[in-house]
């Protein structure tokens, strides 16, 4: 006889007319097989060895047989655990017997002892007096019935759920390693006792209770568990959820085998359910099963197919991987911090005081001074680095120029001070994670602020050039540094940061890029051409983004678009609050700037279109220990020199002068690079080498009598150096050197970065992140993975590296070397993030070229507003929208309703209130992954409902315009054609698609029409499917997408690239669904984007999936909008 758990017997079943359910609104139904595996792999790969490892000893008093007193019984257990498998026992019985085999070792002892003697007190396994009888174990069986338990009250990311548990310290156990022990209900619960105090539980699976934005037919309420046994003898985890109706008492379905041949598991939903939710049971089920149900460990869950004779069920198979990855793990990156704890004034008669600050270790006697500007000197002497040259002859149309370099240093009379109040004193130099130099003169009462890069190591050494274009110019700069009378008309200021960690406080910081954009509107931020004129005469220009920062204090200040709000825990100062606020206010503003910067990166050449609203809102919150960056500000004005040193430091020539200064500005040593040689040469002078070595790698300044071409200043010259590497202490090789090209340049002074030496160095620091422990397992991090990659330049290989982090080491430096040197400053990484509870989380496509990357606990605050514009008058409003991220399964939903109240000249006037902020969790560094669709309907004064179309937009955008006169359109763009390869392998690792628009006819349009384009890119595993929007536009304009395919391939085995452009020019359309990417750059033609098979629509899957489950969201509010017009 066949067998009886097919799917046609399942659907039979199933057909009978009524709901097999019993009044349960979704059945889950998992094989023993699955349990056991999720069980298996759990128990290897757990690293709480007190799992594994069971070491017991303890004794009991007994009267003496044989004589006088008591006698105490030792007993021992030591065993290790291995091979688990797991059976269950038999119907409606929520128990499991757990099969081990066990190894090491048992014994008992006795020992004759005193009438007081208390075995609390006084057992000592370790008495040298004892006698041990021990018994070997070699795959000793080791076996225990437990149950299956329903937990309730864990949380994860603020949401609540019940969990499914072998609850190992309420079983009962048996082995034959017993048999020696004399009580054996004493050593059960000494066994349990031992289980229960090292926490000794697996989880099976668990079920989110709080999901935000499901509607409301699944979300689970209530949850009974089973065992059943059916007639083919699968023995099957039953749990029965409610989520409508009640929890009810009978635990039965009316199938004889829920789960066919073939599958895994399955679940049932009333037919009830199905119906409210129409076409979308897949996809809700999906959403249902990798929102709300999660697995522990790395597990792949496949769905389909589904069936609705009357009640539905969806069968599907859950693939667990029990294998964990060896990745080694990198040096920790040991960091000087500051503890602002330890903070101290210091008083010098007839000076201001000053502060210095303790160092975050214990116990350390190391103190910081905050620094003074001060000249640099001349390497091995007292020359300042200093040099004011007046051109007699004005041919090259400049006067002069005046160049020098700056340090910080710390005041030897402050650290004498110091020295006498603290002798044991020691003062090492600050250890700057940030710093940059600005230069401001003052002539005519014209300010000017020149910037510099500092040497990112020791005195944080920034050189100026400084061209003066006229008499007045030279006389100034004379006066200021010859006789003094410069005043304070002529600064340096050095903006610093250096690591500390928060004291007893709660800091949160909050951006609404809403308020922001409306900010912009009003006072509109615009981009310029700047020209400047260079040390030669020659005039440039170029368009800069304009005082971001003044234009970020300005809206913060004037605006409620910011927010701080610092909470003082127990013991904080009013000095050290004052201290905080302060810092708060400093670190808002520097994450402002930041995010603007980083949506403007993305553009190319951005312009007056750039808005606020491609900048996300955020929420930041920070606590005690948190590890931030501290900001000093150090000013100073440089003194005048004295006659004898303004000698050596200024001069007078005929004819105009190139004057070059070449900059290390990373620590040669620290990098492993011995020396570099750098050869110059200007005209047809005779080239000259330098050489920066790890003993001096101080500026190199070259001045060489000008050159003309009639009365043209010649003011190219070129330069090529060699990088020579340090033999490695750990491999005893020594990397081949580095040799450049000519380099053909017109700069004055040249910074040499790490990047063109051919490294790429990276910090990732996760030293604010939250960490599993024995005292902490929700919403905790477990380990981290980094994966980043380098494409040095084209025709360069691909450099890539993989990094984890956990709590013993949480800061990383990982450093990527090119044979040659490199033109690229932007990195790519992703993070995954392996949660206490086994889940998976995801931040994918990051664009990085910060030395330091700070990595905070993946689940932030995301903050989501809607903003009004209708021209005119509005009775009410309602809006829906759902966020998905479909790489971390979050999906969630809103509605809004609005309702006008007319005033006395019956004018209605919406109250925007009514908009509140969305706020939810998410992950906050995978938004350009995440979408969000809204939609509604409007009632204008005259009663009339208008659709607000229904809108895609890209989840870094958290503003949701609607509008009657501005909308969004957004492009799709697909590379599901392309199958993309690891950095290591030949083939196409990546496309870049440039994307921009215009508005058909406008005839403003830049004349490139890539200039406000979009870069999106597409690696392996990153979604196949991403947007571009057009947002803000004209209700009746149409946009005209402009894009461009950049294809980089790996060929030669990997070791280069070949970057090719699809297209010969730009392409442009006015549909929205662009042509899809095709497999290789060498395809001929543009293919047309594969459809779907589907009546009602052709666009890509992950786009209807959206608009899909939008729709299916809208549907299930109940609202009608006739009630509130």
């Amino acid at each position: 006889m066949g067998t009886t758990a097919t799917i046609s017997n399942l659907i039979d079943q199933m057909s009978r007319g009524s709901s097999i359910l019993n009044q349960w609104d979704a059945v889950l139904n998992i094989k023993e097989e699955l349990v056991n595996q999720l069980f298996q792999a759990q128990f290897e790969s757990s690293n709480n060895e007190n799992w594994k490892k069971i070491t017991i000893a303890y004794c009991q008093l007994f009267p003496n047989p044989v004589g006088e007193g008591n006698l105490a019984v030792y007993s021992k257990i030591d065993a290790t655990l291995a091979k688990p498998s797991l059976l269950f026992l038999s119907n409606n019985q929520a128990f499991v017997k757990v099969h081990f085999y066990a190894t090491g070792s048992s014994g008992v002892a006795s020992k004759v002892v005193a009438s007081n003697f208390d075995p609390k007190k006084d057992c000592n396994p370790n008495d040298p007096d004892l006698v041990w009888k021990e018994t070997k174990l070699t795959n000793t069986d080791f076996i225990c019935e437990v149950p299956l338990t329903a937990i309730t009250g864990s949380t994860n990311a603020n949401e609540k759920r019940t969990e499914f548990v072998l609850d190992f310290p309420a079983g009962s156990f048996n082995s034959p390693l017993f048999l020696e022990i004399k009580d054996k209900n004493e050593l059960q619960l000494q066994i349990k006792n031992y289980l229960l105090t090292n926490k000794v539980s697996y989880v099976i699976n668990s079920i989110k209770t709080d999901l935000l934005g499901q509607i409301p037919q699944m979300v689970p309420k209530a949850f009974k568990i089973n065992v059943l046994t059916t007639n083919e003898g699968k023995n099957i985890f039953q749990i029965f959820i409610a989520t409508v109706n009640p929890a009810q008492n009978n635990l039965t379905i009316g199938v004889n085998e829920p789960i066919p041949d073939g599958y895994g598991l399955s679940v049932f939903f009333n037919s009830k359910i199905v119906k409210q939710l129409e076409s979308s049971l897949m996809i809700q089920v999906w959403g249902f099963m990798q929102s709300n149900l999660i697995f522990p460990g790395e597990t792949n869950l496949q769905l389909g197919p589904e069936y609705k004779p009357d009640d539905a069920v969806v069968l599907g198979n859950l693939y667990i991987n029990t294998t964990k990855p060896t990745i080694p793990i990198n040096p920790i990156n040991n960091k000087i911090m500051l503890d602002i704890q330890k903070t101290k004034q210091i008083s010098i008669p007839g000076q201001p005081s000053f502060t210095i600050y303790g160092d975050d270790v214990p116990n350390s006697n190391a103190w910081y001074i905050t620094p003074k500007v001060v000249l640099s000197k001349i390497s091995g002497t007292d020359i300042p680095q200093f040099s004011l040259v007046k051109y007699n002859s004005n041919g090259g149309k400049i006067s002069g120029f005046c160049r020098f370099s700056v340090q910080l240093m710390i005041d030897p009379t402050q650290k004498d001070v110091v020295k006498k109040e603290i002798p044991n004193a020691e003062f090492p130099q600050f250890d700057w994670i940030q710093s940059g130099a600005t230069f401001t003169y003052t002539i005519d009462g014209k300010t000017t602020s020149i910037v510099s890069e500092p040497s990112n190591f020791g005195s944080q050494q920034a050189v100026f050039s400084v061209p003066l274009i006229d008499e007045k110019a030279i006389a100034a700069f004379t006066n200021a540094f010859y006789s003094g009378s410069g005043g304070g008309l002529f600064s340096i200021s050095y903006d610093l940061s250096a690591n500390t960690r928060l004291p007893a406080v709660t800091v949160v910081t909050k951006f609404d890029s809403t308020l922001a954009y409306q900010y912009q509107q009003e006072n509109r931020y615009k981009t310029e051409t700047r020209y400047s004129r260079d040390t030669w005469g020659h005039t440039h220009s170029q368009q800069v983004q304009v005082y971001i920062g003044t234009f970020v204090k300005e809206m913060l200040t004037q605006t409620q678009a910011a927010t701080v709000v610092v909470t003082p825990g127990v013991g904080l100062t009013p000095t050290l609050l004052d201290m905080v606020k302060t810092w708060a206010n400093q670190q808002l503003q520097n994450d402002v700037e930041q995010s603007i910067n980083m949506a403007m990166n993305l553009m190319k050449n951005p312009s007056n279109d750039f808005s606020l609203q491609n900048v996300s809102s955020f929420t930041n919150t920070l606590t005690t220990s948190n590890v931030v960056p501290w900001y000093f500000e150090v000013e100073g004005s440089l003194p005048p020199f004295d006659s004898e040193t303004w000698k050596k430091v200024y001069s007078e020539v005929n004819q105009q002068e190139l004057d070059v200064t070449f900059n290390i500005q990373e620590d040669l040593s620290a990098h492993g690079i011995d020396r570099v040689n750098l050869t110059f040469q200007y005209g047809d002078v005779p080239s000259v080498t330098h050489t920066f070595s790890t003993a001096d790698q101080s500026l190199w300044s070259i001045n060489k009598p000008g050159q003309f071409n009639g009365d043209t200043f010649k003011k190219d010259y070129k330069y090529k150096y060699d990088v020579i590497y340090s033999t490695s202490k750990e491999t005893g090789k020594t990397p081949q050197p580095l040799s450049t090209d000519w380099i053909t340049s017109e700069l004055n002074i040249v910074n040499i970065s790490l990047v063109d030496l051919g490294l790429m160095a990276v910090t990732f620091a996760a030293s604010n992140i939250d960490w599993e422990d024995s005292n902490n397992s929700d919403n905790t991090v477990k380990e981290i993975t980094v994966d980043w990659n380098w494409l040095v330049g084209t025709g360069e290989a691909i450099l890539n590296e993989t990094l984890i982090l956990n709590k013993k080491n949480d800061t990383v430096t990982s450093t990527l070397r090119s044979v040659h040197p490199a033109n690229n400053q932007v990195y790519q990484y992703s993070l995954t993030f392996l949660m206490s509870d086994g889940t998976k989380l995801y931040s994918k496509g990051i664009n990085g070229t910060s030395s330091l990357q700070r990595i905070n606990h993946p689940l932030s605050e995301i903050n989501v507003s809607v903003l009004p514009l209708f021209s005119d008058d509005v009775k009410a409003v309602v809006l829906r929208a759902t966020f998905d991220d479909n790489e971390n399964n979050i999906h969630l939903s809103q509605q809004w309703k609005a309702i006008s109240k007319p005033d006395k000249q019956g004018n209605y006037t919406l109250d925007t209130s009514s908009f509140n902020t969305w706020d939810f969790k998410a992950i906050v560094k995978n938004l350009n992954m995440a979408t969000i669709v809204f939609s509604g309907t409007w009632v204008n004064g005259k009663n009339v409902q208008k659709a607000i179309p229904k809108t895609l937009i890209i989840g870094t955008n958290n503003t949701l315009l609607i509008s009657d006169t501005q909308k969004t359109v957004t492009a799709v763009i697909d590379a599901s054609n392309v199958n993309f390869i690891d950095p290591k392998k030949d083939g196409v690792y990546r496309v870049v698609a440039q994307v921009g628009n215009t508005i058909l006819g406008d005839a403003k349009a830049p004349g490139n029409l890539l200039d406000n384009s979009k870069t999106i890119t597409f690696i392996k595993n990153y979604s196949a499917v991403q947007y571009y929007a057009a947002e803000n536009i004209d209700i009746d304009a149409v946009p005209e997408f402009h894009f461009q395919y950049t294809f980089t391939e790996n060929i030669n085995n990997a070791a280069n690239t070949k970057v090719t452009d699809y297209w010969p020019t730009i392409q442009s359309t006015i549909k929205t669904d662009l042509p899809v990417i095709p497999g290789t750059p060498t395809t001929s033609g543009i293919q047309k984007r594969p459809r779907i098979v589907d009546e009602n629509t052709g666009i890509d899957a992950r786009t209807k999936a959206l608009f899909e489950r939008h729709e299916a969201f809208s549907k299930s509010c109940e609202m009608a909008l006739e009630d509130i017009s």
